[in-house]
């Protein structure tokens, strides 16, 4: 009886051992996320040396009009000269498909059936997505799949004051390449689109950097069972 007991606890020592170490693995060899939440500082994360560059922005502008863009990407898209961009019309509330693709030579974005391209490097290996809003307005972004894997977290800023959520991908490319889909939903107060929407009030942002990875925690009911295997077997030794 009780050795049938020793084996039945080695069993289940190991599969914990083998748990821990497979979670490592996957967290080194693919994607990983981090959630920060709204208003919350990234600035904090990143590495020493690297800075924020923001590749490609979907924002209200003036909606389709012709003095502003609503839909870009490049280099930098707060820097004239190093992005393509293009019109889009919002339809307040509606929720528009994005794609954002590198193939290892060009950045396309799409929203909707808005479309740019640019032909730029990558130096850093981390994504960052923004959800940004003001008061009486919000930016939700959902359904993320990034390399044919879905990302499983949703961003939403619809704070009473202004407010962002972001979210953090490590290690997002894959052989030098991404591709990143999604949802995009903009609502704002159509008495006040000004205060609320206009340029860049109402916006989603997607940066690249290079972010300091927190270490791999295995969850405390995984640790509490594989030490708790650990005692029994000691006790049974002796």
């Amino acid at each position: 009886m009780m050795s049938l007991l020793y084996r039945r606890l080695t069993i289940v020592l190991l599969a914990c051992v083998a748990l821990l170490t497979v979670s490592t693995n996957q967290a080194s060899a693919a994607f990983s996320t981090l959630h920060l939440g709204p208003n919350t500082d990234p600035l904090l994360l990143l590495a020493q040396g690297s800075s924020e560059s923001p590749i490609a922005e979907a924002r209200y502008g003036d909606s389709g009009g012709r003095a502003t863009w609503e839909v870009g990407a490049g280099q930098h898209t707060q820097q004239s000269g190093n992005f393509a961009n293009t019109n889009n019309t919002w339809v307040n509330g509606a929720t528009v498909g994005f794609t954002l693709d590198y193939d290892g030579n060009d950045l396309a974005f799409s929203v909707g059936t808005s479309s740019v391209t640019y032909t730029m490097p990558f130096g850093e290996p981390d994504l960052m997505i923004v959800a940004k809003s003001k008061t009486g307005s919000s930016a939700s972004i959902t359904n993320l799949v990034l390399n044919g894997s879905a990302v499983g977290i949703d961003l939403l800023s619809d704070t009473p004051t202004n407010g962002s959520d972001h979210l953090i991908i490590f290690n997002a490319f894959d052989n030098g390449t991404f591709s990143l889909t999604g949802d995009l939903a903009f609502a704002w107060d159509a008495n006040n689109i000004k205060g609320t929407a206009k340029g860049s009030r109402l916006e989603m942002i997607v940066k690249s950097a290079d972010f300091e990875q927190p270490p791999v925690i295995p969850e405390p009911a995984t640790i509490g069972l594989a030490m708790a295997g650990v005692a029994l077997m000691i006790r049974r030794r002796h």
